[in-house]
């Protein structure tokens, strides 16, 4: 007696559950929209990060020629005052 009860409270169930199974997430185009512009922002930093190590790399390049520089112009006057 219990069986064929509990049966027929689910079979009421069963077009709710389809429709529900069936039905478009209403927020997937809201996702799909987020995910593209987490993209392109991503995208756009790392375009904005490249003149950042262009930078880097040049500034290292700039250090070592004024360290190269400053020992040149320190070896030049030690000379000096030897000859002076």
């Amino acid at each position: 007696m219990y069986k064929p009860l509990k049966t027929q409270e689910m079979k009421k169930d069963i077009p709710v559950l389809k429709e529900v199974v069936e039905a478009v997430w209403r927020k997937e185009d809201e996702l799909k929209g987020l995910k593209s512009e987490l993209n392109n922002l991503e995208r756009q930093i790392k375009l904005s990060l490249k003149p950042i190590e262009q930078t880097e790399g040049k500034s290292s390049e700039i250090v070592a020629d004024n360290q190269s520089h400053l020992q040149i112009t320190k070896f030049t006057q030690f000379k000096q005052t030897l000859n002076g």
